[in-house]
């Protein structure tokens, strides 16, 4: 089938664009649908050895294996290729069905062109076709095939029954068209430098850094894309620079904690370079490994050194040791505190100069949290505790006092 191509915009490589999302998620990158591992617990089977678990088995149905065939004819799906090695066009078609499309199981008539129906869903491609017939064919007969996905929808509201028994099934599930990338197939093409747009957004935020500064225009790419690409450089600088380049562009801001969207907040404060704005983060720290401390430190002395005020709420050492002031609250913890109970320099705090203050106290180590001297630990020839179990400790034992005689 020939298809035409139109010349491409910015608009076609975003995925909040109508002219770049894909038509089938509308920019989103997932879908309703069901569980594939329980419609499809074997995909390397293919459609022919009943790879789809909820269908009749064609070997020893004939009628179904009739409907099958008119499927492979009219869509080129092959029956004999394992499902996971389908085109993503075809697991659509079997996923969500040919619409209001009424396929006829009669073949094309001898002398036709043998080309099936053009399609919007789904477009035919060459594929291996079954040479077996059934033992005895059935009549001719026209039918619509909905699709896995919306078969089950519709039964979830024929009954309760039905929905209870389906309720376990019916969730979002990755784009079939898209495969999540959420932009259109011929955006998603496009290569720069031997990666398309969806392989650069899953690299790491550290990789794709790297993949930037590696990368080396000529005297007229950079007329066209000097100013971008030094852009792009600059502002995973400052994601890099928080803490957070194990991140993924491609990764969705609900599975963020919360230090980790304030310091994407805080990467594009640092990029702004704004001057005279009160800044007030609440443990920034969250998420972040203690070694990566020293980043975020640095990037809050930036904001500071641009003439802004920068005021956190945080618990952690490393990060009360780097401020101007401190101010501890207190003297307990919700309705029992609330009052400034000390305040002063991280200095004037290690010194145990700031009297009645609790994390003073812990900051001049006047007070410590003990490191137990024995430990209950596993035994050998035990089983491992289970995830989510915690390490128990006792007390050193103390020695017994020797009896008088």
């Amino acid at each position: 089938m020939s298809r035409s191509f139109e010349e491409l915009t910015p608009q076609n490589f975003s995925f909040n664009s109508p002219l770049g999302w894909c038509p089938a998620c509308q920019g989103l990158g997932t879908e309703q649908g069901t569980n594939l591992a329980a419609l499809i617990p074997n995909p390397e089977r293919s459609l022919l050895e009943g790879a789809v678990l909820a269908w009749p088995d064609p070997q020893t149905n004939p009628l179904f294996r009739t409907i099958l065939e008119t499927l492979s004819r009219e869509f080129g799906i092959p029956l004999d290729v394992p499902y996971r090695q389908l085109d993503p066009r075809h697991q659509r078609v079997v996923l969500y069905g040919s619409g209001e499309r009424w396929l006829d199981t009669q073949p094309a008539p001898a002398g036709g062109n043998g080309e099936p129906e053009s399609d919007e869903l789904a477009a035919p491609v060459k594929g291996k076709k079954s040479k077996a017939k059934p033992a005895s064919a059935p009549g001719s007969f026209k039918f619509q095939y909905k699709g896995l996905y919306p078969a089950i929808e519709e039964a979830t509201r024929v009954s309760f029954e039905y929905r209870a028994a389906l309720s376990d099934l019916v969730g979002e599930t990755t784009c079939s068209m898209c495969q999540g990338t959420r932009i259109r197939d011929d955006a998603a093409a496009v290569k720069l430098r031997g990666k398309t747009l969806p392989q650069v957004t899953q690299l790491s935020l550290r990789e794709a850094l790297a993949f930037f500064e590696e990368m080396s225009l000529k005297a007229e790419e950079k007329k066209v894309a000097g100013d971008l690409l030094n852009e792009v450089i600059h502002r995973l600088k400052f994601l890099v620079e928080v803490g957070l380049d194990y991140l993924t562009l491609d990764r969705p801001m609900p599975s963020l904690s919360g230090g980790e969207s304030q310091r994407i907040r805080l990467a594009g404060q640092i990029g702004r370079a704004l001057t005279g704005v009160l800044y007030v983060l609440d443990e920034p720290t969250i998420g972040l490994h203690p070694r990566d401390n020293h980043r975020l430190i640095g990037a809050l002395h930036r904001l500071r050194d641009l003439g802004n005020t920068v005021v956190l709420v945080e618990h952690d050492k490393e990060v009360l040791e780097a401020a101007d002031h401190l101010y501890d609250f207190g003297p307990g913890s919700g309705r029992f505190g609330g009052q400034v109970v000390g305040q002063g320099t991280p200095r004037e705090f290690e010194s145990g100069k700031v009297e009645g203050s609790l994390t003073g106290d812990y900051l001049s180590s006047k007070k410590v949290i003990p490191i137990p001297k024995t430990r209950r630990m596993e035994r050998r020839g035990e089983e491992a505790p289970k995830a989510g179990a915690t390490l128990e400790t006792s007390p050193a034992k103390k020695p017994r006092k020797k009896k008088k005689a």
